[in-house]
């Protein structure tokens, strides 16, 4: 218990994230344990708050894991030093992509004969006129670390809900602390 107990200090105070809250809720020592180690489909779920790329905390999926290993917790940590640089990073990467996939959304829409306003289609689907106004756009919803087999410091999937394809959302996947690719929510799964 107590190695865990070091552990999640470790990353509260060196990888500038901290462990909020787990599966269950609840944040007692006693219970801390029985917490990170509920699974859900052979993964574990935990939460973190994030200073750059969200307001709200963020879930953190261990992919494939009975437990969550220190390679793993450390590269979650080293995400956190690295988050404040990597933000510009993505907010930058999404824009590119969003650009690129902008008119076939529009086209999608207008083929579907949905009568929109101009201020409605924008809601939706904002025309891509700066990295921080699409910003306003998409927020994170999950954070996806490999099983500690295939788990490698710098990688990392960012999977983000958005509003012009609540269906199918946006993901990022980041190797070596860089942007690899942006594309579904599919993309930031390893």
């Amino acid at each position: 218990m107590k190695k865990k107990t070091i552990l999640f200090l470790f990353l509260t105070i060196i990888g500038g994230i901290s462990f909020l809250t787990f599966s269950c809720g609840n944040s007692k020592k006693n219970d801390l344990k029985k917490n990170i180690m509920e699974k859900q489909n052979g993964e574990i779920k935990s939460e973190i708050k994030l200073k750059y790329l969200a307001k709200n905390d963020v879930e953190v999926t261990f992919w494939n894991s009975k437990k969550i290993s220190d390679k793993q917790a450390e590269n979650l940590a080293e995400f956190g030093k690295h988050e404040k640089e990597l933000t510009e990073k993505i907010k930058l990467a999404i824009f590119e992509y969003y650009k690129s996939v902008y008119d076939d959304y529009k086209s999608g829409i207008d083929l579907a004969n949905v009568k929109l306003t101009k201020k409605q289609l924008e809601e939706i689907l904002p025309i891509p006129t700066t990295p921080e106004k699409l910003f306003e756009k998409y927020q994170i919803g999950n954070i996806h670390i490999q099983d500690d087999k295939n788990c490698k410091l710098g990688t990392i999937g960012l999977e983000f809900d958005c509003d012009w394809d609540i269906e199918n959302g946006l993901g990022v996947k980041i190797e070596n602390w860089q942007i690899k690719e942006v594309g579904v929510a599919e993309s930031s799964y390893y």
